[in-house]
């Protein structure tokens, strides 16, 4: 039998050299754990996320190119690697490549096998039939070193709801192993929801242990940040897991066929692993784009706090700086909590009270008015988008940095937020944390740090954007978060109907929420991308034409 080291890594689209370089690094560790075979995530030389960078012919070469250089490597180790293979004399429109996203099994310094993806996922945040023909062939089984090895890439071996079952051709093959190359980004509760209730029956269903290796890091995905969470598995012919990588690092585990392993219990961490989702997602963020510094607008509020925390855990304290920004509405108590969290998080705290700016532009107002004040929104708005301007001008004076957003999933979801105000960013990483997951977030951040670094004050104080004397959150909004958070999850992660929501919710706030929801449509497009967290995630996922008010009328 043999020995199979799972590599749990994170590869770069555009960067054939350096993937080329991290692979070859990996082998050899392989190497020396004794791995006679080594099987990397899927589309690991390109990377997952490419987008539209496969349409570039020398791109495209460059991965083939990657994949001849392993032929030498592979003269004492076997390696199983995802790959975007050319198909031979066919182009797609404008002379771009036809391709297949494939598995090369190399042993013996050649290209011994060659399988390719034939479900090709087109829901959630996938659209590879854009980039991807699907393939022809049956799945294939490979002899190597006396073990029968099945080899398939992510929906081929674990894709439910296609017209192919190809569970069935597992069994009639009657593998001693299947092999299974992924790219499975994380959500909330999948590894426990999702994936392991699929392997699970499968494994036991054609008796044969499962070997799942999965990319880890985090990408663009045009709309937003998708997160991969490792957790790389290996399940026993009962369907146990008896292996599994780390979560949100980098792994490599070797799976030694002819041991006995002692099955895991695997639990769910809800909100730890958004918290590390979004930590990795932000240091990602920032390595890919060569960023060394976060400017933060430090209001006082859960929000803001959650976020400094979060950049000062991805990015180092010293890369972080939190910006107050006092008016005279703000209260001691808010700009306490400012001063409080920055302390905890030791990061440098800058104030800059905006008072003499709004009072210069109030009095330009009345000037240009014939004297008139301006009305309320145009006050809040206004006081929002000095802020906005003050953190962008912060960043201009230094380099390589970008300020951090701190809407949430709730907010964005209603547009209770101000476009060029408090939407001003490179990155939110909280548009796909509703609410209740923000004070979920503040409580596991103090409870991790073993001390208070989110004052509790800034957990119970009613939330106020404090933009007018006496403002609240569930005033301006009529609800609570309590009530708010879950009623906008429904309606954008479920698409519950309205005629379900009435049953269970209050009716003339359900009718508010959805028209609120669907008038914002066009602000929300304006949003700074942000970290997936969900199914239905704003931006990545849900999709809708501005002004057509759908939600509201069906």
């Amino acid at each position: 039998m043999t020995k199979i080291a799972l590599a749990q890594i994170t590869t770069d689209p555009g960067f054939v050299s350096q993937n080329l370089h991290e692979v070859s690094e990996t082998i050899e560790k392989a190497r020396l754990l004794g791995a006679d075979l080594i099987v990397f995530p899927e589309l690991t030389l390109a990377g997952y996320c490419h987008m539209d960078l496969c349409y570039s012919s020398s791109y495209v070469e460059q991965a083939e190119q990657a994949l001849k250089t392993l032929k030498e490597i592979s003269k004492d180790i076997a390696i199983a690697i995802g790959y975007m293979r050319p198909i031979p004399g066919l182009s797609a429109g404008g002379g771009k490549p036809h391709l297949r996203n494939s598995v090369a099994f190399l042993a013996d310094g050649e290209i011994q096998h060659i399988i390719d993806k034939r479900l090709l996922p087109e829901y959630d945040v996938f659209n590879e039939r854009r980039y991807f023909e699907p393939g022809e062939n049956p799945t294939a089984l490979i002899e190597f070193k006396g073990t029968r090895i099945a080899v398939g890439i992510c929906e081929d071996i674990v894709g439910i709801g296609y017209d192919l079952d190809l569970s069935q051709e597992l069994i009639a093959l009657n593998p001693d192993v299947v092999i299974s190359l992924n790219a499975s980004p994380f959500h909330i509760g999948k590894l426990t929801s999702e994936r392991l209730p699929i392997l699970s029956p499968l494994a036991k269903k054609i008796h044969t242990p499962i070997v799942y290796t999965n990319l880890v890091g985090s990408f663009d995905n045009y709309d937003g940040e998708l997160v991969f969470d490792g957790q790389s598995l290996v399940l026993n012919e009962n369907g146990d897991v008896v292996l599994c990588g780390k979560a949100f690092e980098q792994d490599l585990i070797l799976y030694d066929t002819n041991l006995h392993y002692t099955p895991l219990s695997l639990q769910s961490h809800p909100t730890q692993d958004a918290y590390e989702a979004l930590v990795l997602g932000i240091r990602e963020f920032f390595r890919r784009q060569k960023l060394s510094h976060a400017f933060i607008g430090i209001s006082g509020g859960i929000d803001s706090a959650v976020v400094a925390a979060l950049c000062a855990e991805a990015l180092g304290t010293e890369h972080v700086t939190g910006v107050t920004m006092p008016s005279h509405i703000t209260s001691l108590e808010t700009l306490s909590d400012a001063k409080v969290v920055c302390q905890a998080l030791d990061i440098t705290l800058l104030e800059r009270p905006i008072g003499p700016e709004y009072d210069a532009w109030l009095g330009e107002f009345r000037r240009s008015h014939n004297g008139a004040d301006p009305n309320g929104m145009t006050k809040q708005n206004k006081q929002a988008r000095l802020r906005g301007q003050i953190l962008v001008e912060y960043t201009n004076e230094t380099p390589s940095s970008v300020v951090i957003a701190t809407s949430n999933k709730t907010e964005l979801a209603l547009g209770y937020c101000t476009l060029y105000g408090d939407m001003v960013g490179a990155l939110a990483p909280l548009v796909d944390a509703d609410k209740m997951l923000v004070y979920d977030l503040a409580r596991f951040i103090n409870a991790h740090a073993q001390r208070e670094v989110i004052p509790e004050s800034t957990i119970t104080r009613p939330p106020t954007a404090e933009l007018e004397e006496g403002q609240t959150d569930e005033e301006n909004l009529s609800a609570s978060y309590s009530i708010l958070s879950p009623l906008v999850n429904e309606i954008i992660e479920t698409d519950t109907s309205r005629e379900d929501l009435i049953k269970r919710y209050n009716e003339t706030l359900v009718d508010d929420l959805l028209r609120r929801i669907d008038i914002n449509e066009g602000k929300r497009r304006q949003a700074p991308p942000g970290i997936r967290l969900k199914r239905g995630s704003l931006g990545l996922e849900t999709r809708m034409p501005m002004g057509v008010g759908y939600r509201a009328r069906r």
